[in-house]
């Protein structure tokens, strides 16, 4: 069993036995070159995670990932998985794929049947958290680090990702 899975295991059994609250963002990271062995990897371990608890597990963690292939590939071999399309527009000198995939958000989360639209704190405002809730998209922010970022966030009423250390 690989590091992965005895964690994947300890916490589905903290969540479904010892009925603890929590929810666990998957930031999936994949090259071009080893993506389906990933995505076959990720669904080999949630769908044995899956015969051990039934279903429960999808209520405690989400998939994130910069790449809509990514998604769209997981989601075809998964109905149940929460999803999440992440990207950065500002990302490293305003590449145009950044700029461009943070433009289509919603239109690439939608067809990759994502269900969360996930952006760095600096790209969120109330207008955009409105627009996208209309469309029917959770929000998640990730790197909310401060306490006026998380506060910031706290405002806007969404869900977001910290690193926190102790004492912050």
């Amino acid at each position: 069993m690989s590091r992965f899975e005895d964690f994947v295991d300890t916490l589905t059994h903290l969540a479904v036995n010892e009925k603890l609250k929590f929810l666990i963002e998957l930031d999936f990271k994949t090259t071009d070159e080893n993506r389906q062995q990933a995505v076959d990897e990720l669904i080999r371990i949630v769908k044995s995670t899956e015969g051990k608890y039934d279903k429960a597990i999808y209520n405690y963690f989400f998939v994130s990932s910069f790449y809509p292939g990514a998604l769209g590939m997981l989601r075809a071999q998964s109905d149940d998985m929460v999803l999440a399309f992440a990207t950065h527009p500002f990302y490293e000198h305003g590449k145009v794929k950044s700029r461009l995939a943070g433009w289509l958000m919603t239109t690439l989360a939608k067809k990759h049947h994502a269900q969360i639209v996930e952006t760095h704190q600096c790209y969120i405002n109330k207008s955009k958290v409105k627009r996208w809730k209309r469309k029917g998209f959770l929000v998640h922010s990730f790197t909310a680090n401060s306490l006026d970022e998380r506060n910031r966030i706290k405002d806007l009423n969404i869900a977001s990702t910290s690193r926190l250390s102790e004492g912050r």
